[in-house]
């Protein structure tokens, strides 16, 4: 009965580290170099999804998450060295990165790219044909797979896009002139290949 009763102590006691352990793993890492207005959108588009997720900087992404976002433009001199050392250690470690604009060459070789390119005369954006990348299984239909970012009748310009060309990614969306609006780089010991 006295080891039983150890037993349910020890883990009672074990319990809290053990799921606070688990939560930190399932959460989101919202990587905020300095507030801007995309980390504002990327915040707030967690909380409306329920998505639990820690503000942290680079410094602090660990394998204590399976999965970071890092909002806003990349460009070279967004980070300091040491920050960028550290988002390549999270990756080459496992983890999942997902940036909203790389234009950065330094970052380049994180997400499978040799070139990016901003302009703001593309119009549309097309999802690639028989991907199953996860959510893309759901775009069934010919309607859905292509999306209007404006009226080149009316308009001369539209929104920015980054299009990116070349390196080891895979496109999973194209913009007309042939540059992936939407990427992925397959896991590798070996960012630089």
């Amino acid at each position: 009965m006295a080891l039983t009763r150890w037993r349910l102590a020890l883990v009672l006691l074990l319990a809290p580290a053990l799921v606070e352990a688990a939560e930190v793993r399932s959460r989101v890492a919202l990587v905020a170099a300095s507030e801007t207005l995309e980390g504002v959108a990327a915040r707030r588009s967690l909380q409306a999804m329920g998505i639990p997720f820690d503000v942290v900087r680079p410094a602090a992404l660990s394998a204590g998450y399976a999965f970071a976002i890092l909002p806003g433009p990349l460009y070279n001199h967004t980070l300091p060295a040491a920050e960028r050392e550290a988002v390549y250690g999270f990756v080459s470690g496992g983890g999942l990165l997902l940036a909203t604009q790389v234009e950065g060459s330094d970052y380049f070789p994180l997400f499978g790219i040799a070139a990016a390119q901003p302009r703001r005369d593309r119009f549309r954006l097309r999802f690639a044909e028989g991907v199953e990348e996860g959510w893309l299984r759901y775009l069934d239909h010919p309607r859905e797979r292509e999306i209007s970012l404006g009226d080149p009748r009316l308009f001369t310009e539209t929104i920015w896009s980054v299009g990116y060309a070349g390196g080891p990614g895979r496109a999973l969306a194209t913009f007309p002139d042939g540059t992936a609006a939407e990427l992925v780089r397959p896991p590798s010991e070996d960012l630089f290949r």
